[in-house]
């Protein structure tokens, strides 16, 4: 009987030991960000959790106190529309059926507004009169760049098209002359 009665001991402890542990926690997640070309879009990504024992893992997306997405099963969402050249942090919550909640906060910055310039002559004058600070000639520049200069001296570049032109709001003065410009629509500035 004193036999029988420390089997069944034995057997309870067993099955207690496994059926009464706690499930595990979601483990914490490493959070990566891509700026996306357009510079005002950004792709966040985090590893997907592989644990039978949590159950499907749900996720929350945050960015500073409004909340942008919910309940969502992907490792990955991309938040459209952002302002350039700003810093932006969010939260990721990961959510277990278990009841278990892990979240990680995330940060990223924006890219640089861009407007074209497509005529190479405009843009290298822009080079050389320190307006386009990149100084590569690409065919496109900072807006901001574009926006904050009051000057541009342009003259002898062999210029045919002055497209971007209108991006400089605040010009007060321009000189395009020698070059094969047969207009110049300064409506904008």
């Amino acid at each position: 009987m004193r036999h029988y009665f420390l089997k069944a001991i034995s057997c309870i402890l067993i099955w207690a030991m496994f059926s009464c542990q706690v499930p595990p926690d979601i483990p914490p997640f490493v959070i990566t960000t891509t700026v996306l070309d357009n510079g005002n879009s950004v792709r966040v990504d985090w590893p997907l959790v592989n644990d039978s024992r949590l159950g499907t893992v749900r996720y929350d997306v945050f960015l500073g106190n409004s909340q942008l997405a919910s309940n969502i099963t992907a490792n990955t969402f991309t938040i459209n529309n952002l302002a350039f050249n700003t810093t932006y942090t969010g939260t990721l919550v990961g959510k277990a059926s278990t009841g278990d909640t892990e979240s990680m906060d995330f940060t990223f910055t924006t890219g640089k507004e861009y407007i074209l310039i497509p005529d190479a002559g405009f843009e290298q004058a822009l080079i050389t009169g320190g307006q386009d600070t990149e100084g590569i000639l690409n065919g496109k520049m900072i807006k901001a760049d574009a926006e904050a200069a009051s000057k541009i001296d342009a003259s002898g570049y062999n210029i045919s098209n002055s497209s971007g032109l209108q991006y400089f709001i605040n010009l007060i003065e321009a000189d395009f002359s020698n070059n094969k410009l047969k207009t110049i629509d300064f409506g904008q500035n």
